[in-house]
């Protein structure tokens, strides 16, 4: 190898070597500038913001769900081989997606019927007044039945 092809392949190795790097530091540059000009801006936004700091505001929400005596009121049906549920339900649980299987104990929402495990929709109405899957509150359904006995 010659002293002219040496310095070429030198002289390669590092112009291959100095692009990227300079490339990579090119891109971390725009990256912190980007990241101080988006600091800027919140505390902008924080200083002329008159709502409340994020950590002051306390939310809670309020539980909308039905008594127990409401939810051991509907029925309860414990299934049997044949696995035949009322209405148009499905074979699976639509809360937790697991099959029914023979002597799983199923409950059923009041005018929709449709179906679940006990503990699934139990848990579920402790916490909402509707039906997980038309969204259907039973609840309205339960007090229409009270007032037409009266």
């Amino acid at each position: 190898m010659t002293s002219r092809e040496t310095i070429v392949l030198v002289l390669m190795v590092t112009i291959s070597l100095l692009v990227p790097s300079l490339l990579c530091l090119i891109c971390i540059a725009c990256r912190l500038h980007l990241d101080a000009i988006r600091r800027r801006r919140l505390q902008v936004l924080e200083a002329t913001s008159t709502l409340p700091r994020e950590s002051s505001v306390i939310v809670t929400l309020p539980t909308s769900g039905l008594d127990d005596c409401t939810i051991q009121s509907y029925q309860k049906v414990v299934l049997g081989e044949s696995l035949r549920l009322p209405g148009l339900n499905a074979l699976t649980c639509p809360i937790c997606l697991v099959e029914y299987s023979a002597e799983d104990s199923i409950r059923l929402i009041p005018m929709c019927q449709h179906c679940f495990h006990v503990q699934c929709v139990d848990e579920w109405l402790k916490m909402k007044s509707t039906c997980p899957v038309c969204r259907n509150s039973p609840l309205d359904h339960h007090e229409n039945e009270k007032l037409d006995q009266l």
